[in-house]
């Protein structure tokens, strides 16, 4: 059979990290030791599944999220995102598959809804025609769902996006996804 999502063993273990001291280290301080996230996980999620991941904070939930869709590489075991390696198949995963993560704010403010959404469609790899495209796409499609009117033709300024992470939701979909991750910090 195969899966949307599917892992084997994978682990992910991070450089331990210097204690923090009121001084200068001197070379010889203690170090931590390497860190865990990951530890042989092996999950199988088929396609059109919800799949949820329940907790504490330290559990690897966001780092398995990051290896998933190629920002962050394991350090053992394999993972694959429909078919593809996430290691080796990194371009073609992230034209299928969005990542909304909570608590980030780089640009939010600054850009209208219309400008953010097309800087999410670059991050995916779409041609300038080919984002603004799915700009128009996507506004359309929500101001459907919402009933409500489509704003004014591209050009006008769209009001600011206001609510932090209200944006969420409107930005995953930069390329057409086949799959969807979304992050909420909790």
């Amino acid at each position: 059979m195969s899966y949307a999502v599917e892992t084997r063993d994978l682990t992910r273990v991070f450089a331990g990290k210097r204690k923090r001291r009121f001084r200068r280290p001197k070379e010889n301080e203690e170090h931590l030791g390497p860190v865990t996230a990951l530890d042989g996980v092996s999950i199988q999620i088929r396609e059109g599944e919800l799949f949820g991941m329940l907790g504490p904070n330290g559990a690897g939930k966001t780092t398995l999220i990051k290896i998933l869709t190629t920002l962050l590489l394991p350090s053992a075991g394999t993972a694959r995102v429909f078919g593809f390696d996430v290691e080796r198949e990194t371009k073609q995963i992230r034209r299928i598959m969005n990542m909304v993560a909570g608590g980030e704010q780089s640009g939010y403010g600054i850009l209208t809804v219309r400008e953010q959404l097309w800087m999410f469609t670059q991050f995916y790899g779409l041609s300038n025609r080919d984002g603004w495209r799915r700009v128009d796409e996507l506004i359309e499609a929500a101001s459907a769902l919402a009933e409500t009117p489509p704003p004014e033709p591209r050009g006008t300024r769209l009001g600011r996006i206001g609510q932090p992470g209200s944006e969420r939701p409107r930005r995953a979909p930069g390329t057409p996804p086949r799959g969807m991750v979304v992050s909420c910090m909790s």
